[in-house]
């Protein structure tokens, strides 16, 4: 009878350590994956935003027989949501995974952000275990949608055509001085010191000319001062 009770305490003792050392052996299994498998996975919409509701796709699985799912949002304890009644599997705190049979060569889940706004990015990772034994994932990242502004270049306007100011004013009549002088000294220059005779002639006569009026007006003011 004693045998009977220490085999049952036995038994459900390893119930109770069985479901603990399998859990450990999926996050191991997550942990250590690094190859990478032919199947594709795709989530929509591509962008990350808080709340928002994804569509995880895995598609062209051949002789798959479980798939495991797992979802790391950036700067957040809360792994999101993930749709339908799975087995979670907690590796840590910040880290889970979901775990589901799977036949045929296509499998489809919904998952859902968590609400934390600090959140900036979300990884999305697929784990394919194989008749074989071997285990294969895929990733995606979700990244925050960047709102690119665009500014549009102000209208160009016509060049005016130049008005001179007055200190251009200035300037120029300062020039147009400077060469009427210029050319006034330069024909002067160009003269020649010799007069011709017919200007001489005239010169002599307006001479005699101006000496006989200042003989007359000289003896017109003395007979009025006599008077």
């Amino acid at each position: 009878m004693a045998s009977l009770k220490c085999t049952l305490q036995l038994l459900f003792l390893g119930a109770l350590l069985a479901p603990a050392y399998l859990q450990q052996e999926t996050c191991l299994v997550v942990k250590n994956t690094l190859k990478l498998g032919s199947y594709a996975l795709d989530v929509y919409p591509e962008f990350y935003k808080p709340d928002a509701i994804y569509t995880v796709s895995v598609t062209g699985v051949k002789n798959g027989t479980a798939i495991l799912l797992q979802a790391l949002p950036s700067e957040s304890n809360s792994t999101g949501l993930w749709e339908g009644k799975n087995e979670r599997i907690i590796c840590s705190l910040s880290e889970d995974v979901v775990q589901k049979n799977l036949s045929g060569n296509d499998f489809q889940i919904r998952w859902t952000a968590p609400s934390d706004p600090h959140v900036q990015s979300a990884e999305i990772r697929a784990f394919v275990t194989f008749t074989n034994g071997t285990t294969l994932r895929q990733t995606q990242t979700l990244s925050r949608e960047l709102l690119i502004a665009v500014v549009t270049p102000a209208p160009t306007h016509s060049e005016k055509p130049h008005r001179p100011t007055p200190h251009d004013d200035h300037a120029n009549e300062a020039h147009v001085l400077h060469n009427a002088t210029v050319i006034h000294h330069s024909f002067a220059s160009h003269q020649s010191p010799y007069q011709s005779p017919k200007g001489s002639a005239w010169t002599s006569q307006a001479s005699s000319f101006i000496l006989a009026a200042t003989q007359f007006l000289s003896i017109f003011l003395g007979f009025k001062l006599l008077a």
